[in-house]
């Protein structure tokens, strides 16, 4: 995701050059070096893209009523994902008894609502599906597994090796 980021940006800034905006290339060679500073820390999903999250879906499962919410989104097709399975089970039956940090396991893009029903029914009480697709796209879903943090603000506060280190701070999961 950084370099389709990336190269937007890079439009963006050429874009504005080009339209000759009151703004310097030294002015525009700044800001792309900060961007790209944040970009290798890792914080540009926080800075420029976090989006909200619609609020029925941190409403579900053990994440009802909490301050966070971790959001595991797979395929059943994933092999990667399907090696989380045991884990993602064991976590989703654990978050209910959690005071502030709920989690909620999404399946979607299988080749059929069936197949994720079943591997939703294999996770347990703390998954559901995304049978039409819509959580991916309202969560810009990319790649699979997917994991994020949402606070009560429905905001993305963590992504991927982030939200893992927030899931191991938490619930003492960790991935291999």
């Amino acid at each position: 995701m950084g370099y389709e980021v990336l190269n937007d940006f890079a439009a963006t800034l050429y874009f504005i050059y080009n339209l000759k905006m009151n703004l310097s290339l030294k002015s525009i060679t700044i800001v792309a070096i900060v961007f790209a500073a944040f970009l290798a820390r890792g914080k540009v999903f926080n800075l420029f893209l976090s989006r909200e999250i619609p609020a029925a879906l941190t409403q579900q499962g053990s994440c009802l009523g909490k301050k966070m919410c971790t959001v595991v989104y797979l395929a059943p097709w994933c092999p990667a994902c399907n090696r989380l399975v045991p884990d993602l089970r064991m976590l989703g039956s654990l978050s209910f008894n959690q005071p502030d940090s709920g989690v909620l396991i999404i399946v979607g893009q299988g080749k059929t609502s069936d197949e994720n029903e079943d591997k939703k029914i294999e996770l347990g009480e703390a998954a559901i599906t995304d049978n039409d697709g819509q959580l991916a796209k309202d969560l810009g879903i990319q790649h699979f597994p997917t994991f994020l943090v949402i606070n009560q603000a429905r905001k993305v506060i963590h992504e991927d090796q982030d939200a893992l280190a927030y899931m191991d701070e938490t619930f003492g999961f960790s991935v291999q």
